[in-house]
C-alpha cells in the first residue's frame, strides 16, 4: 500500500473553503465562505512550533495561562485564514488578513469553533483521494 497518496499537506498548504453556517440554525449563511489551511501545512506546524517555543521557559517548563491559551489558539487560526467572502463587520467589508481574523475570531465564539474544528479535520483536506 503506498501511503504517500494519502498525504494531505498539498491540499492542506493551498486551503479548502468552509461554509460559515449560522451559530444556531447551522445553515450555510448565503455567499460567506472562509478559505483556510489545515493542520498539516507548513503555515500550521511553524505557528504551532513558534508558539511552543514561546510558552517554554528557559529551563524547558512549559509556562502558560488560560487567556495565553486562549490568544494562541486564536493566532493558530488567524494565520490558517488564507481568504474570505462575505463578511463584514459593523456594516462594512472586512478585508482578509490575519489581524482581522484574530478580531473576529476573538469576538465570535462560535466562528472560532467552526473555523477551529475545519481547520483540525484531516478529512476536509483529504476528500479527493481515492480508496484505492
Amino acid at each position: 500500500m503506498d501511503l504517500s497518496k494519502y498525504d494531505p499537506k498539498e491540499v492542506s498548504e493551498k486551503g479548502c473553503t468552509m461554509e460559515v453556517r449560522h451559530p444556531v440554525t447551522l445553515v450555510p449563511l448565503p455567499k460567506v465562505t472562509i478559505t483556510l489551511a489545515g493542520e498539516d501545512s507548513k503555515r500550521f506546524r511553524q505557528m504551532q512550533q513558534r508558539l511552543a517555543n514561546k510558552m517554554l521557559d528557559g529551563r524547558g517548563r512549559v509556562k502558560l495561562s488560560a487567556e495565553q491559551t486562549w490568544e494562541n489558539s486564536i493566532s493558530m487560526l488567524a494565520r490558517c485564514t488564507l481568504s474570505w467572502t462575505g463578511i463584514e463587520w459593523e456594516g462594512k467589508s472586512l478585508p482578509c488578513n490575519e489581524s482581522n481574523a484574530a478580531m473576529v475570531y476573538r469576538e465570535l465564539d462560535w466562528l472560532r469553533e467552526q473555523v477551529d474544528s475545519f481547520v483540525n479535520d484531516r478529512a476536509n483536506f483529504m476528500g479527493n483521494f481515492s480508496e484505492n
